[in-house]
């Protein structure tokens, strides 16, 4: 008893709420499960993407981060600021209350402090600042899977600039049945793999189809 089983959800701050969920829910499959205001933190939310039944990966869109750029001073703490992409907090799984409570007990046994459980409605968290490398750690007990008709907040989505039907599409991803596995065009937008290491791909199509856009990219 007392100890974590996995990870709840691994958190990470954006600014644009439109691309990640593009990214993950299209790109990669994942289904949009809640979508709320985040607990105590204003005009801030939290969106929640399924791993499986008890994990996530969530996007934590909060306005006072805008601007802020990386820097060692400004990795994580109660509150400080972080810039856009890097990760806010991880969150381990925990199987049972009884178990959370153990694990608060212990964490503090080891000289370590904590505040929690705090009761967000689909779980409850213990948190303990300022560990490894000064970030913020999490454990959580879900009650029981999300419920997206119950965690997604139209407020929320609107104030974000989401349509219904974009949310609709995130919440239900269309299946993949396969590509021919081309690269396609480079978005100048996002960063471009390094010639030197698209040489090391042995498919020779998908090499002579990469080289494309890069020469489009000149």
């Amino acid at each position: 008893m007392g100890s974590a089983t996995g990870v709840h959800h691994l958190a990470i701050n954006v600014q644009d709420v439109e691309e990640p969920l593009e990214f993950f829910t299209q790109a990669c499959g994942m289904e949009l499960v809640a979508f709320y205001w985040m607990h105590g933190v204003a005009d801030a939310y939290h969106i929640f993407l399924k791993l499986d039944e008890y994990s996530s990966l969530a996007l934590v869109r909060d306005p006072a981060q805008d601007g802020v750029l990386l820097d060692d001073d400004q990795r994580d703490g109660i509150g400080n600021p972080m810039p856009g992409g890097n990760m806010q907090h991880v969150s381990f799984n925990v199987p049972t209350e009884e178990d959370l409570a153990a694990l608060n007990d212990r964490i503090r046994a080891h000289g370590y402090q904590t505040f929690g459980p705090i009761d967000h409605g689909f779980c409850h968290s213990v948190y303990v600042p300022g560990v490894a490398e000064r970030m913020m750690v999490e454990f959580s007990w879900s009650r029981a899977p999300f419920a997206p008709d119950e965690w997604i907040d139209p407020t929320c989505t609107e104030h974000a600039g989401l349509t219904e039907a974009q949310v609709s599409r995130y919440r239900c991803p269309e299946p993949f049945s396969g590509g021919n596995g081309a690269q396609p065009p480079l978005d100048p937008r996002r960063q471009g793999i390094p010639a030197w290491l698209a040489k090391t791909l042995a498919d020779e199509q998908r090499l002579s189809a990469f080289e494309a856009t890069l020469d489009e990219a000149k």
